[in-house]
């Protein structure tokens, strides 16, 4: 991944590269990205063909050596998904459940999916990305626009977010203590009259630890957790 260069596809939109370098290395993925992506996908397929668990241990995440994200779907039982690759373009990063589905996530924003009722196919800002900026640094309660495309249909609808930090807590992952902060997410898609309260916990430098996002009343409501994030 170049680390020195501008996405083109982000020019113009404020783009901080430091928040995806950090992410990548607490997720410990550098040893994945030396590879081709082709490889690491590879090995996501086949440890997904194993039939593990649904959901991992601590134990295996540890032995995995890679990015894996907890997430419940609607409230129901959290499973599983595996790191299975990184889009240099777009700093996407993309998981992978048992079953093949998929979530492609920007610092924790759940952008894209594959493989629920309904999908995500497009979650694009319009100017600036707060989440790839880094939450920490967005100015409290200041609207963003969204392009949001969804696969019942509903294309090139235009939404609106806002806003609010919250309460600090601390949370555990792999045993460690973790110190977040809670931003509100107010989401809004006049056009469906759609509204959501969702929640994004980051840590002091902007990475978004844990979430429970909506997009739309026809899309999954997803909480996730990245359980393989590790402190510098």
């Amino acid at each position: 991944m170049p680390q020195n260069q501008e996405s083109p596809v982000l020019s113009g939109l404020f783009f901080d590269p430091k928040v995806v370098l950090l992410l990548v290395l607490m997720l410990g993925l550098q040893g994945c990205l030396s590879s081709s992506s082709g490889s690491v996908l590879r090995t996501v397929t086949a440890y997904v063909d194993d039939r593990r668990p649904q959901i991992l241990t601590d134990e295996e995440i540890n032995a995995l050596g890679f990015g894996v994200l907890e997430v419940s779907i609607d409230g129901r039982a959290p499973i599983s998904m595996i790191f299975g690759g990184l889009d240099s373009r777009s700093y996407t990063l993309s998981f992978y459940s048992q079953d093949r589905a998929r979530l492609d996530m920007i610092n924790g924003q759940v952008v894209r999916s594959r493989g629920f009722a309904v999908d995500v196919l497009e979650r694009r800002p319009i100017g600036l990305n707060p989440f790839a900026v880094g939450l920490h640094k967005i100015e409290s309660l200041r609207t963003f626009f969204w392009k949001v495309s969804l696969s019942n249909g509903a294309r090139g609808l235009i939404a609106e977010s806002r806003y609010e930090p919250g309460n600090e807590s601390t949370i555990v992952i792999l045993g460690k203590s973790v110190s977040v902060t809670e931003m509100i997410e107010y989401w809004e898609i006049p056009e469906l009259g759609f509204k959501a309260r969702n929640v994004f916990l980051y840590d002091d430098e902007g990475i978004v630890v844990a979430t429970r996002q909506s997009v739309n009343a026809d899309t999954p409501r997803f909480e996730t957790t990245l359980r393989s994030y590790r402190s510098r």
